[in-house]
């Protein structure tokens, strides 16, 4: 449910401030634990001193699928916070830094919550970084940038959007209306759909480059041919677009928004079906969660499905 707030009542000015921690993954009997590949290993929750931000690794010592030759490892944020994260990896053999990787810098919200290094190593070289005693030695160095808010002249309060972090609008009184619609989406059955254009094109990289070249009915609304996807998935798409927000509605129908969404570049909306597909994951449905995450380069939710898929092999055999 939408919700208003009382953003500010002041002009406010923003400074960034920096925090950093280091935190020791000490991975014993390596080879041991490694025998079943793409498997992933979970660090314990580490947090920032002096504050409440937890974070914790997820590590794919052998790579994700059957064609994969690198080690990937994810910093995962283990409670909801606005942030700018980056970490960098060490890998210690005997005290001594053998092999450093580092990630770029990214911003966590509430649906993007981890940060990936695809390419931590080559599965082939890991022995040169393990010890005698077969064991694996991570440091990790991680780099939090938060904005703090300082308050200065007041101001007289605005309204805001709690859901609509983007634009800070709610423009849920413009889904599925013909009031001030400038152009209509035609899916591959049903009635059009109507749309506005602005508000389409700065959602969607790919519906503007479509809206441009769009012909122009006697009514004067554009019109775009959408015939890859169903109405109904058009439909929610732009749901999102307008209301920030979506509805579970069985794998099968999310799988095919997520692809949607991946193919008109609405990142935000493949981030949060990756989400509920990862939150709805069982060993029922773990074979088509993996199937619609392989199509929709879903690095993530399909490792998180392969493990699954593994960890249950016999059961879902069965079942089959």
């Amino acid at each position: 449910m939408t919700t208003n707030m009382d953003v500010s009542t002041c002009r406010c000015d923003a400074r960034v401030q920096t925090l950093k921690s280091e935190y020791i993954w000490t991975i014993e009997n390596y080879s041991l634990r490694t025998q079943n590949r793409h498997e992933s290993l979970k660090s314990e929750k580490f947090k920032i001193e002096g504050t409440e931000r937890y974070y914790s690794l997820m590590f794919f010592p052998t790579g994700i699928s059957g064609d994969d030759d690198f080690a990937k490892l994810y910093l995962v944020q283990c409670k909801y916070d606005e942030v700018e994260v980056s970490f960098s990896v060490t890998f210690l053999v005997d005290d001594k830094p053998v092999k450093s990787e580092k990630s770029i810098s990214r911003k966590f919200n509430q649906r993007v919550k981890e940060l990936g290094i695809q390419k931590v190593y080559r599965v082939q070289n890991v022995n040169e970084l393990l010890s005698a005693e077969d064991v694996m030695t991570i440091r990790c160095e991680l780099t939090v940038r938060v904005s703090e808010v300082k308050e200065t002249v007041p101001i007289e309060p605005i309204e805001d959007s709690a859901s609509c972090p983007p634009w800070h609008l709610d423009f849920s009184n413009l889904f599925l209306s013909e009031h001030l619609s400038d152009v209509e989406l035609v899916a591959q059955s049903g009635p059009s759909v109507p749309g506005h254009m602005l508000l389409l094109a700065a959602s969607s990289r790919v519906l503007g480059h479509m809206i441009e070249s769009a012909e122009k009915r006697e009514n004067g609304r554009n019109v775009v041919y959408v015939n890859d996807i169903k109405r109904e998935v058009l439909v929610d798409m732009m749901c999102f677009i307008y209301k920030r927000k979506i509805a579970w509605s069985g794998v099968d129908f999310i799988g095919d928004l997520m692809s949607a969404a991946r193919n008109y570049q609405v990142k935000e909306l493949k981030q949060l079906c990756e989400t509920m597909l990862s939150n709805h994951l069982t060993s029922k449905n773990a074979m088509e969660v993996y199937a619609k995450a392989k199509a929709c380069n879903a690095e993530r939710l399909k490792a998180e499905a392969l493990s699954l898929i593994e960890t249950h092999r016999q059961k879902i055999i069965q079942e089959e």
